[in-house]
């Protein structure tokens, strides 16, 4: 991987590499990439994430047009990154269907988000008082 960076920085080609878990990048490669951090997402944007995926199926349309669901469930997800999210409505999804229910409902979500193995991303890892990284995103 190393000679295709090296090659495409001649060639003025951008290469983009994300992580969620920054500590077992390469040292090799990240002496040659440029960090650049694009932080989690905030309450408003978790509300719309778990919207989004939600409308994906037909079990989860009823809940994703709850605002005060997604308002809960946002608040409760502080933290987690898109990822996570799709994680936890994926298996909501799946207890819904083990229960034999049509839809999905916020404790599902709740459940789900218990039975998930998530490693919250430690911000801290990101920031550098010496020199941050440019920050990108959400605010």
């Amino acid at each position: 991987m190393l000679p295709i960076l090296e090659n495409a920085r001649g060639d003025n080609i951008f290469v983009i590499i994300a992580t969620n878990k920054p500590k077992i990048l390469d040292p090799a490669v990240k002496s040659r990439v440029r960090q650049v951090y694009v932080g989690l997402p905030d309450e408003k944007t978790r509300k719309e994430v778990f919207s989004l995926h939600l409308s994906t199926g037909t079990k989860g349309k009823t809940l994703a047009n709850d605002e005060s669901a997604l308002g809960r469930i946002a608040k409760l997800t502080k933290g987690y990154s898109n990822r996570d999210i799709s994680k936890i409505v994926e298996e909501a999804f799946d207890i819904a269907r083990k229960d034999g229910r049509r839809d999905v409902a916020e404790d599902d979500i709740i459940k789900a988000k218990k039975n998930c193995d998530i490693e919250l991303v430690d911000e801290n890892l990101y920031k550098n008082n010496d020199q941050p990284y440019p920050r990108v995103g959400y605010k």
